[in-house]
């Protein structure tokens, strides 16, 4: 279950989009306050979001040591598709109000209600409460490489899970996402062949139970 744990943490991380960078705090510096407001409006005009990614776990010297790939599907608000193909097919699926977290190989599908509590900063950076960004993570910015834009996030408080979160964007559209851990493992993750504001089904972020498996229900 170690591999389904971190994908969750991830998962939950990159859900979608816009609501994330909603409200940046006013007691920031002004080239904080450039960064988040380019950072905001970045983010905001994604409404949807499609495309393959790969993920991978880095130690402290950089050496990976586990690697996933597979499909996602995002789409406003909170709903996501997010399926790893490789190595264990695993799928987690949210439509914005419930999540279902499906283990093919352990034939079990665990449901729980959404709530991006659930999971440590930064989660809550694309999880809809943005409140707290400006006075909760220091935000930087680097020029411009080939039309790459990089905004890196540090909490600010010595108690966060993570040491340093990084977005990059080419183009506007989203390039990779990478955050380090208290204890200095790195995940990344790269997307490819992504597409923007395209038109998704709403069955895509509703789980079908497939029959005959364990059903672990957390919703009330």
């Amino acid at each position: 279950m170690l591999i389904l744990k971190r994908l969750f943490k991830v998962l939950i991380f990159i859900l979608p989009i816009s609501e994330a960078i909603s409200e940046v705090g006013s007691e920031v510096s002004s080239e904080e306050t450039v960064s988040s407001q380019s950072l905001s409006d970045l983010l905001s005009s994604i409404q949807t979001l499609t495309g393959e990614f790969t993920q991978s776990l880095m130690d402290a010297n950089g050496d990976v040591f586990e690697t996933s790939s597979g499909s996602f599907y995002l789409a406003q608000p909170n709903k996501v598709r997010w399926v790893v193909a490789q190595p264990m097919s695993q799928e987690i699926v949210s439509d914005g109000r419930d999540l279902w977290i499906y283990d093919p190989d352990l034939e079990q599908v665990i449901i729980q209600p959404y709530n991006s509590e659930l999971i440590a900063s930064p989660a809550s950076l694309f999880a809809g409460d943005a409140k707290g960004l400006g006075s909760d993570f220091d935000i930087s910015s680097t020029g411009s490489d080939l039309q790459i834009e990089s905004f890196v996030l540090a909490p600010k408080s010595p108690e966060a899970l993570y040491q340093s979160l990084r977005i990059e964007f080419q183009a506007r559209i989203p390039l990779s996402i990478e955050f380090t851990d208290a204890l200095e493992q790195t995940t990344r993750i790269d997307l490819k062949d992504v597409v923007v504001n395209s038109t998704l089904a709403d069955h895509l972020f509703i789980f079908e139970i497939p029959p005959n498996i364990d059903i672990v229900n957390h919703v009330d």
